[in-house]
């Protein structure tokens, strides 16, 4: 049954991959064609980049300003598809790959136009001065699209096992008529600090760049940080949960797809390569990974794997069998 799932798990995710890059790709063919379509409109020298204080630096053609947009748009969309496709199949790969592959479409696609829409009917290209719109619908348009594409990609089918939990795993003394639960909140110290020295480096860029989208962008990058690296986790009669204390991203793994829970030790940057939300290489493992040291280890059915750095990890291991057990009859 597990075999059968993994198998209908990676096809799925295969095909969440190629169709997201072929939407990505074909939006940004659709973006070319409507710019395609201003080009009579369009100053012969196109303003291309510009300083920090949003003044044009360098001018270019209509094929130099677009170039810089396939290329970026078509190698992202390329490099995450090839990327999910090593990861595996997983839940939150699949979600996440297929979220960036339509972000990469939109946020390209849209930049393009929104670069030229601000030059149409100029004269010269060195009239056009950076603003905060032309950075910041971009933003705002792959943004919705990549969340909604997460929420419409599936998650993992159901995969429940009666197979009994090991008899040397770890359990709890638990009469059978009595209700336990177990409860932390975790979060990464060091790793908030860091965010912390980041967030007033934007904000002060901001500051300096006297753009609305700059502290826009200096607020979701804060938001997104507190929402990857404080969770509450929660063992009781639902299984295993682990939410951000702003309630996404969450994850929950219930009683009948706990083949084992286990005391691991994890390195943060050799075996998930950072903190926060992560995979492993290979794809069969996921973990809330906030700091060195104990974590939580869950192997679940489907040879999947989920860690948590937490406090008092065996705890939670022993109550999470010993309540697989109870939910095994």
């Amino acid at each position: 049954m597990n075999s059968a799932a993994c198998t209908t798990l990676k096809t799925r995710a295969r095909h969440a991959y190629l169709i997201t890059a072929l939407i990505s790709i074909a939006l940004i063919g659709i973006a070319t064609v409507v710019a395609y379509s201003w080009r009579l409109h369009l100053p012969a020298q196109i303003a291309a980049h510009w300083n920090a204080a949003g003044e044009p630096t360098r001018t270019t053609t209509f094929i130099g300003f677009m170039l810089p947009w396939w290329i970026g748009g078509l190698l992202t969309t390329a490099l995450f598809t090839g990327l999910g496709w090593a990861l595996g199949s997983q839940a939150m790969i699949r979600k996440s790959i297929a979220a960036v592959n339509i972000w990469a479409g939109l946020y390209f696609g849209s930049l393009m136009l929104s670069g030229l829409w601000f030059q149409r009917s100029l004269r010269d290209g060195t009239m056009m001065n950076l603003n905060s719109a032309l950075l910041g619908i971009p933003i705002v348009i792959s943004g919705v699209g990549a969340a909604l594409t997460w929420f419409l990609i599936p998650g993992d089918p159901p995969m429940p096992t009666n197979t009994p939990i090991p008899e040397n795993a770890l359990r709890v003394s638990l009469p059978s008529n009595q209700l336990a639960v177990w409860h932390r909140q975790v979060s990464g110290r060091n790793a908030l600090i860091m965010v912390a020295l980041c967030g007033l480096l934007m904000a002060a860029l901001a500051h300096w760049m006297n753009m609305w989208i700059m502290w826009v962008l200096t607020g979701l990058i804060a938001l997104t940080s507190l929402a990857m690296l404080s969770f509450v986790v929660r063992v009781d009669a639902a299984g295993l949960t682990v939410r951000s204390v702003l309630g996404l991203p969450r994850t929950r793994i219930p009683l009948n797809e706990i083949v084992r829970a286990s005391v691991a030790e994890v390195n943060p940057m050799g075996d998930f390569g950072g903190w926060g939300w992560r995979t492993g290489l290979g794809g069969d493992r996921t973990g809330v990974v906030l700091r060195t040291g104990e974590a939580l280890k869950v192997e679940r059915t489907g040879g999947r794997l989920f860690f948590i750095t937490t406090d008092d990890a065996a705890g939670a291991a022993a109550l999470l069998n010993t309540l697989a057990d109870r939910a095994r009859g």
